[in-house]
């Protein structure tokens, strides 16, 4: 009931197991990793879009320019070095050369 209350300015979860013996094992996590309340260093948020770029076929050097363009935004002028990141990485990626 509590994490449906906080629905949707938190989202919660709540796991429970029960073994084979009759056991009950609960967990609740107020604040999913990510939230504002329960932040993701800059190590594990690249490492999950590294996964996600390569479960979605990105080759590794692709991630990394854009990795590279995303970290480089706070001391950038303009999107100019993120915009060429995506464009390098996907040119890549399709084989397209202009």
């Amino acid at each position: 009931p509590a994490l449906d209350a906080a629905f949707p300015r938190c989202y919660g979860a709540r796991v429970c197991l029960t073994d084979a013996g009759g056991d009950r094992r609960e967990t609740t996590c107020p604040a999913a990793l990510g939230d504002p309340e329960n932040p993701m260093s800059d190590a594990a948020l690249i490492d999950k879009f590294r996964t996600n770029a390569a479960y979605g076929g990105l080759a590794d050097r692709d991630a990394d320019r854009i990795v590279g363009g995303v970290m480089a935004l706070p001391d950038s002028r303009d999107l100019s070095s993120l915009k060429q990141a995506f464009a390098a990485a996907f040119v890549s990626k399709s084989g397209v050369t202009s």
